[in-house]
Parts: structure tokens; C-alpha cells; sequence
């Protein structure tokens, strides 16, 4: 009789352990979420736009290593240092598998498929009393504007690349996209450009995309084409805009204080 019982609890135990660690195991990730869960409304485009921005400013992009590709590879700054990483680049002997060079690709496509995301999903979202068209526009021109931007910095880094315009959820996505010629890869920086100005709004800001942002890299893109009349014709939109002027002394453009003292808006 005892021992029945004994079997008995011992049985219970294995049931209550059995389904107590089935909950345990089947835990719903909390890094990851589903892909239609990303963007449904105005404060996740909201959030999904500023993540373009957080890509666009990590260490392997704009934060830091993207920027020491061209100045270590240029001759305006000289490195005295002993990192290999830097020599490679200061001596213009890279090698295929630096690290640096591949993880700032990886960052800019990164950037590249969450402009792509806002884009396909953004210009989708219904307005609302608190969503509006103008809000909607903005968020999916800023989401133009920063794709041009990458692709601009690839074309004038690695040359014609692979254009992906669409989101990506793995890397078997685009495994057979094939790498377009410069030309081509101009030409959608600069139709993304185009979508971006009709979109942005004709506003300063120091910290967002605005029409005048998307005006001055088409002026860039301009003279890396050796297209003249129009680097012209869009920089002189921002010259002859009253908003901007030359900070002077130049040197003050690097103090915070005497930045924010001179009166001048960005």
C-alpha cells in the first residue's frame, strides 16, 4: 500500500516537473518580434524612422569606421599609430578580409534595409487625427533621403553595388541580386532623392532630414557626376537661403558654446 502511494506522489512529481518545464522552455523571444507586429501605427514608424537614423550613426558607419576608410586611405590626415586596421588603409595595402571594410558594408546595407522597411510599410499606414498625411510623408521621405545617402556612400566608395529596394528578413533574400554598374547605382540615389524632396518638408533642422538636406546631397552627387549646372543649381538654393550663413570665425564651429551664441540655425 505504501509503496503505491510512493508511485503514486512520484508519478504527480514527474507530471507537475514534465509540464513545469514545458512552460519554461516555450518562452516567446523577447529580442525578436513578428515581422507584422514592426510597424502597424504612427509611433512605430516613428520609432522605426529614428532606428534608420541609429544604424546610420553606428561605430561601423558614420560613428566611426566608415569615416576612417576615406580619411586614413586620403591624404589630409596622417597616422602615427600601430593598429593594423589603420596602416592597411594609411598605406593603401587592404587586404580582402579586414574587417573593417566588411562591417562597414554590412552597416550600410543595414541601414539600407531599414530605409527599405519604412518605406514599403510607412507609405501604407492610414492617417489619423494623430498620424497625419504630413507626419506620413515626412517619416517616409526621411526614409528616402537616408537610402540615397547610403547608396551615395557605397557608389563612391566600392563603385556600381547591388541595388535592394525591397526588405530583407534573411540573407537568402538577396542572394542573387547582381551588382549594377555606377551609372545605375547614381541613378537610384538620385531617384530616391527625387521621391525624398517632394516629401520632406521645407523646414531647418540640425538633427532630421529636410528638403534643404536632400537639396544639399543632391548638389554633392552632382559634382561627384561632374554634373556642374545642377551641383550649381542646388547648392545655390541653400546659399541664397537666409536660414544659412558662414560661421565666423571658422574655428567656432568647433566650440559647442560659441556655436550656440552665434545665432546661426541649421
Amino acid at each position: 500500500m505504501k509503496t503505491s502511494i510512493l508511485m503514486a506522489l512520484g508519478l504527480s512529481g514527474l507530471l507537475i516537473v514534465g509540464s513545469s518545464c514545458k512552460k519554461f522552455i516555450d518562452v516567446k523571444p523577447e529580442l525578436n518580434i513578428s515581422d507584422e507586429l514592426t510597424i502597424v501605427d504612427g509611433n512605430s514608424a516613428q520609432t522605426a524612422v529614428r532606428g534608420i537614423y541609429n544604424q546610420l550613426q553606428s561605430n561601423d558607419y558614420y560613428g566611426y569606421t566608415f569615416q576612417t576608410l576615406g580619411l586614413f586611405s586620403g591624404d589630409n590626415v596622417q597616422y602615427v599609430g600601430s593598429q593594423t586596421v589603420n596602416q592597411q588603409l594609411t598605406n593603401h595595402t587592404v587586404l580582402a578580409d579586414l574587417a573593417a571594410v566588411g562591417n562597414s558594408w554590412a552597416a550600410i546595407y543595414n541601414t539600407i534595409n531599414r530605409a527599405n522597411n519604412v518605406i514599403a510599410k510607412v507609405s501604407a499606414l492610414p492617417v489619423s487625427t494623430t498620424f497625419t498625411e504630413t507626419l506620413r510623408n515626412q517619416l517616409v521621405g526621411e526614409a528616402y533621403f537616408l537610402r540615397a545617402l547610403a547608396y551615395f556612400d557605397l557608389a563612391r566608395t566600392w563603385g556600381g553595388v547591388q541595388l535592394v529596394t525591397t526588405p530583407t528578413t534573411s540573407a537568402a533574400d538577396q542572394t542573387l541580386a547582381k551588382r549594377s554598374t555606377l551609372a545605375e547605382t547614381y541613378a537610384q540615389v538620385l531617384r530616391d532623392l527625387a521621391q525624398a524632396e517632394t516629401l520632406l518638408p521645407n523646414t531647418t533642422n540640425r538633427i532630421r532630414a529636410t528638403r534643404k538636406t536632400a537639396y544639399a546631397l543632391h548638389a554633392r552627387v552632382a559634382l561627384y557626376q561632374k554634373d556642374y549646372t545642377n551641383a550649381a543649381a542646388y547648392a545655390t538654393r541653400l546659399i541664397e537661403d537666409t536660414n544659412y550663413a558662414l560661421t565666423g570665425p571658422y574655428n567656432s564651429f568647433f566650440c559647442g558654446k560659441c556655436y550656440r551664441n552665434s545665432g546661426v540655425g541649421f
